[in-house]
């Protein structure tokens, strides 16, 4: 990421933006502030937009503020920017990373699993 900032503003910048595009997304085709209370924004990504695959299984938040998602296709971390695939070294080569469940930890960690039940730490 080009542009570093500590984690509390990235992650207070992240979550100001989804509120705002949750709570008015026609604000985002106008120039002028619109109130839409109730109303929410729907983003769709795909493989177009970086992910390895189209089917996302599970998504978590770390410390840090990345936003870690589990696809069929393997783990991808996205900085608010873009997707990075995230190759996992215990994979093997049996095919597709199949990733499952993303756990958030006390310290702040995530933990994951894949198709076969091999569980990972990610710092």
């Amino acid at each position: 990421m080009s542009n570093w900032m500590p984690a509390p503003a990235r992650r207070l910048g992240v979550l100001l933006c989804m509120a705002a595009f949750a709570l008015c997304p026609a604000a985002l085709a106008q120039k002028e502030v619109v109130s839409c209370p109730g109303a929410w924004m729907s983003q769709h990504y795909t493989t177009r937009n970086g992910l390895p695959q189209n089917s996302v299984i599970a998504l978590a938040m770390d410390s840090v503020g990345f936003l870690w998602i589990t696809t069929e296709g393997g783990l991808v971390r996205c900085d608010g920017e873009r997707f990075t695939h995230v190759p996992v070294s215990n994979a093997g080569a049996q095919g597709p990373e199949r990733m499952r469940r993303l756990i958030p930890s006390l310290e702040g960690d995530l933990y994951m699993d894949d198709s076969r039940g091999q569980i990972y730490l990610i710092h």
